[in-house]
């Protein structure tokens, strides 16, 4: 009996699993295997696993292998023996599923395993979990049941459950052929819908601590609407879901799992109104009435006598109290200190806020009436990478644009001689001025906001853009497309200087420093320098800074081989095809950006001249990963703060707590899908949803769109915005999948802040120098030994995981 409490874990090479096995179990597969073992007269090593490489496994050699039902019966019979197969807190309770009590094992040849329905990851059969805080009934296929299990190895009380998203149900429902267990919608609407049958994640795991924390807010958030007047047969808005676990998961601790209506204390007085202007609304069946603006009186943030208004700039967007949503304008500029002495100062301050405002309507405004099915598939393509021909239709269709573009502003400027004025900042001063005179959107004269756009592109050189190359050969994009500029400060007689001596001042190696400081020379004498005014560009607030080295940066000439080469030999314009493209933290590639003769660091036009597909967009800036890992560089990608990688969280949080936001209103946008038609006949809910869309300015005087999660939302998508340095780092960890391109990863072991990539093993790499920079670089060897590979993962919550690889050391 003692040793029927014993086990002995084995790994099958064929299925890629360890298995656990009695003793008895374990002589019957070495029996099995006595005449067929190449070292006949040696028994298999009790202590060590055979070797995990299933290329070599002799495919007429017995393995012992499970189906799903085996490996629970043996997890129950095996959780407190020695081999301990899964994790000892494992509660039955949990685990819904009959099992068969015997055999527990089997042996069968490689061959046979291989060719066996069973072991293909038991493929058709589900553990049902119940997640009891949750009140959530889950089907795990058997590797996500493992992963569960293995998230638990070594943890205390605070351990991981799965959880759903109503989304994740539906697509499990779909892979299981069980099309009514969790919703209510009929096998041919399922079938029909794309976004449900795509490859979406089926489960996520969270800490127990984090389920109880959203369910503690979930039921904050539904006692505040309640309050308020909240009537789920109207339009139903804010609703809660099993996915805010992970939505709002966030570093800072008062923040933390927490909604917007529980942070910011201006929220129910603004439901009240909500709740009252929806009335009216949801009950409306124009198609016209599909966006309402409920803005948030300063004066009076409960108000309940509405007039309803339209206006010819953004006419799919009708406004609550405009008249007075503008007088309020003027109290929302007023600093915190107070109303200054100098009047002059608001009025341009009001103007301002105005001609943001005209931005974020702008782009509201352009929300066409979609159904929720295909808005959730859109936010689910930011994070997706872009396969080789979504960059040719990126960069076709924007070289077609601006050619266009190019064309108008021509034609335009032989009319209008006033579009040549220099400094842009003129007209629009001019028009701020006009701004904060005006009592409603229909008192703006749109042509004026045209031409301003028109002086604007006139003034960063937008033909610089265009590409006749692209347009003669646009099915070899992705070799043209690395040396393509995404900016007009991207081409070399366009480039800016103005930070270039903070470059200069991380720089050590003496013969590089005095290249650098003649080519800056050489530049500054030889061609026009381009302002920072000129290019729009202007310095965000705590952005300006006078040192680099404190933000981690420093070049380091040894990786940059191409351009180091190109720089000590005086070939300045070659120099700048092989900068490398810098990511990281905002602060640098921001400052890094005025200085783009020496380094390339977000290298898009800035998104406030608004300029459709000129301006930067994720797609733009996938296409220019994608583009710039099919040079020849050995290290075309740099990225600073390595260590802050792994904290680097999906979404952005905005933070209405620091006393100075200004909550302005709520866009409110009417959205009906699939997933709802037979909701409102078995619940008290209708079938119609509205996304509610914050409107708020921070404390520098930049508008936000924000959602009931208290994340920010993109514009004219009413989806969470993702963080781009998170975009950057996931399409370049699906590179390979999407491009065909594998890419590596190198840290250096002299400054843990840089991660170099490459699409170069260290094989590779090591013949380039050897055979290539012999002249530049003495000692390849110490260059070599300094890199560390590393593969970039991710972990259940979705955070990025920087893991050595042991096997390349060098």
């Amino acid at each position: 009996m003692i040793m029927s409490l014993s086990y002995i874990k084995l790994f099958n090479p064929v299925t890629q699993r360890d298995y656990c096995l009695t003793l008895n179990e374990y002589d019957e597969w070495r029996d099995l295997n006595r005449n067929k073992s190449p070292n006949r007269n040696k028994s298999p090593n009790r202590n060590k696993s055979p070797n995990r490489n299933k290329s070599s496994t002799d495919l007429s050699y017995y393995w012992p292998w499970q189906n799903l039902q085996m490996i629970l019966a043996r997890n129950r019979e095996a959780r407190n023996s020695t081999c301990q197969p899964f994790h000892a807190s494992f509660r039955n309770n949990y685990v819904r599923k009959s099992l068969s009590k015997r055999p527990l094992v089997v042996f069968g040849t490689a061959q046979q395993i291989e060719n066996s329905n069973d072991t293909d990851k038991n493929k058709g059969e589900y553990i049902e979990f119940y997640n009891d805080t949750l009140n959530q009934t889950i089907c795990l296929t058997l590797d996500e049941y493992l992963e569960w299990v293995n998230l638990n190895k070594g943890k205390g009380f605070d351990l991981y459950y799965p959880y759903q998203s109503t989304d994740m149900m539906t697509q499990r429902d779909f892979q299981m052929g069980r099309f009514a267990i969790f919703l209510p919608y009929d096998e041919s609407k399922l079938a029909a819908n794309r976004y449900i049958r795509s490859n979406k994640i089926g489960v996520r795991y969270a800490l127990a601590s984090d389920i109880n924390a959203y369910v503690q807010s979930k039921n904050a958030l539904n006692r505040i609407k309640e309050q308020t007047g909240y009537n789920p047969k109207a339009c139903p808005y804010d609703l809660p879901s099993p996915i805010d676990i992970f939505k709002l998961g966030r570093t800072e601790q008062k923040l933390n799992h927490k909604y917007l209506h529980q942070l910011d204390s201006r929220i129910p007085a603004h439901l009240s109104t909500i709740n009252i202007a929806i009335k009216e609304f949801c009950r409306s069946s124009n198609p016209s009435f599909q966006i309402l603006f409920v803005p948030y009186d300063l004066e009076n943030p409960s108000y309940n006598v509405f007039t309803l208004s339209t206006n010819h700039l953004y006419n799919r967007i009708q406004i609550i109290n405009e008249d007075r949503f503008f007088r309020n304008l003027s109290l929302a500029v007023i600093p915190k200190e107070g109303i200054p002495q100098d009047n002059a100062s608001l009025i341009i301050a009001k103007g301002e806020l105005i001609f943001n405002l005209m931005k974020s309507f702008y782009f509201m405004n352009k929300i066409t009436p979609q159904d929720l099915d295909k808005l959730l598939e859109t936010e689910q393509k930011q994070i997706y990478g872009l396969k080789a021909a979504d960059i040719a239709t990126v960069l076709t269709e924007r070289n077609i644009i601006i050619k266009k573009y190019v064309a108008e502003l021509k034609e335009y400027l032989s009319i209008d001689k006033d579009i040549l004025e220099k400094d842009c900042r003129i007209p629009q001063r001019k028009l701020v001025e006009k701004l904060a005179l005006v009592k409603k959107f229909d008192d703006i004269n749109s042509k004026e906001d045209s031409k301003l756009k028109k002086c604007w592109a006139h003034s960063i050189g937008v033909e610089s853009l265009y590409s006749e190359e692209l347009e003669k050969n646009p099915t070899n994009y992705l070799k043209i497309c690395s040396r393509l500029p995404f900016s007009p400060e991207d081409n070399y007689n366009r480039a800016t200087t103005q930070t270039c001596d903070l470059v200069l001042n991380t720089i050590t190696n003496p013969p590089l420093r005095a290249a650098l400081t003649q080519m800056l020379t050489d530049y500054k004498t030889n061609y026009k320098l381009v302002t920072l005014e000129e290019l729009a560009f202007v310095t965000l607030p705590g952005y300006h800074i006078t040192d680099l080295k404190p933000l981690g940066f420093a070049i380091h000439e040894a990786y940059v081989p191409e351009w180091y080469e190109t720089v000590l030999n005086g070939r300045y314009a070659d120099s700048f095809q092989h900068r490398p493209l810098i990511l990281g933290k905002h602060v640098l590639t921001h400052n890094l950006h005025k200085c783009s003769l020496m380094t390339r660091a977000d290298p898009f036009v800035n998104r406030g001249i608004n300029i459709d597909i000129i301006m930067y967009t994720t797609a733009i800036n996938k296409a220019l990963l994608g583009c710039i890992m099919n040079s020849q560089d050995v290290f075309p990608i740099q990225i600073f703060g390595k260590a802050e990688i792994e904290n680097l969280s999906l979404l952005e949080p905005f933070d209405p707590t620091d006393g100075e936001t200004q909550l302005l209103g709520s866009f409110l946008i009417k959205s009906s899908g699939a997933r709802f038609e037979q909701y409102e006949s078995s619940t008290n809910e209708s079938s119609t949803r509205l996304f509610n869309i914050f409107l708020y300015m921070n404390k520098n005087k930049i508008l936000k769109l924000v959602n009931f999660r208290s994340n920010i939302v993109i514009p004219g998508l009413v989806t969470e915005h993702y963080r781009v340095f998170y975009l950057e780092l996931n399409t370049l960890m699906y590179m390979e999948e999407d491009l065909g391109i594998k890419l590596y990863f190198y840290g250096l072991k002299s400054d843990l802040n840089i991660l170099l990539v490459s699409k170069y093993s260290l094989d590779q790499i090591r013949v380039q120098y050897q055979s290539r920079w012999k002249t530049y670089f003495a000692d390849p060897d110490s260059i070599m030994s300094n890199l560390q590979e590393y593969k970039l993962t991710k972990d259940v919550n979705k955070y990025f995981k920087l893991i050595p690889v042991t096997n390349a050391l060098i």
